[in-house]
């Protein structure tokens, strides 16, 4: 679940607007999955999808999402996935976000390996470099939490974006790619005193 999540965000760094014929010519270029959107961007909602590519790629290896991120160079990443782990079954942070979604707890099996690979990840993605040469920022992100806040707005457009994606986990990584650049754009909220998870304002 990780992996195409945190590689997706990479794609709202080159997900540009393209005429249609310039999409078109794009798609017949590349084997990956495009989810096209298209907007008037009248409203910051709506211009939050003014691109009209999207590319859905998915990896399994660590060193792959790395590797696409050195190729990519976004300024920043979403990882849907704990980034920090106490010992302690919920963080500030998880509690803050209850009002969006459920929260499983840390000390499971499972969501505990995810932090520790999502810890590990992010640590690796901070040392690398955006287009601009600056140091990418990591943000954790929780797709229900932004789907609800998304879904108030935009649910139709959600609607299409999960018809294209290839299953649950690319649309999830489109929430964390949109989030991203809600938070490259300053229209977020940080929940959480100490650890943060960030959520979009529209």
């Amino acid at each position: 679940m990780l992996t195409s999540q945190a590689l997706l965000t990479e794609y709202q760094a080159f997900a540009s607007s393209l005429s249609m014929q310039e999409e078109r010519d794009v798609r017949k270029k590349t084997k990956a999955r495009g989810a096209v959107l298209t907007t008037k961007g009248e409203a910051w909602e709506e211009s939050l999808l003014r691109f009209s590519a999207c590319y859905f790629r998915s990896v399994r290896a660590d060193e792959e999402i790395l590797s696409v991120a050195r190729e990519e160079k976004p300024a920043v990443v979403g990882i849907d996935a704990p980034l920090s782990f106490s010992g302690k079954p919920f963080r500030d942070c998880d509690s803050a976000v209850r009002h969006l979604c459920p929260v499983l707890p840390l000390t499971f099996s499972g969501m505990r390996k995810l932090a520790e690979r999502g810890m590990r990840l992010a640590s690796k993605l901070r040392a690398l470099r955006s287009a601009e040469g600056r140091r990418v920022d990591v943000i954790e992100v929780f797709p229900r939490a932004s789907e609800r806040v998304f879904g108030t707005r935009m649910k139709e457009k959600l609607k299409d974006v999960l018809s294209l994606a290839r299953n649950r986990h690319e649309y999830d990584a489109f929430l964390c790619a949109l989030t991203a650049r809600c938070y490259f754009e300053g229209k977020f909220q940080a929940l959480g005193a100490k650890e943060k998870i960030i959520v979009p304002l529209v």
